[in-house]
């Protein structure tokens, strides 16, 4: 796709799957309650990390080429940053691991 000038319609794809797939694991970190809450939590971190090292070797080829060009955000930092906005920024858990572990 991107050899043939769909580059950013990819990117831009990859983006919204991402914070569709983020914005539904939020949910599931936010039912959580209690000790269960920062278990969660970790779990959802380190999956979000694996799947990203794939999706960031699988995408190296644009990476390198259309993200370079365009000055868009790197694959990796890209998941990152979308992890910041849509778990950790969430407004319902976005202050609930202080809580839970000096409360609980």
């Amino acid at each position: 796709m991107v050899l043939h000038k769909f580059g950013e319609k990819f990117y831009s794809g990859l983006v919204a799957t991402m914070t569709a797939h983020l914005k539904e694991i939020s949910k599931s970190i936010e039912a959580a309650q209690g000790g269960p809450f920062l278990e969660e939590l970790n779990r959802r971190w380190n999956d979000h990390n694996k799947a990203l090292q794939m999706i960031r070797d699988i995408l190296m080829y644009m990476d390198r080429t259309f993200v370079l060009s365009t000055h868009k955000t790197p694959v990796h930092y890209l998941g990152l940053n979308l992890w910041k906005d849509n778990v950790i920024y969430s407004s319902n858990i976005e202050k609930r691991p202080l809580n839970t572990h000096f409360w609980n």
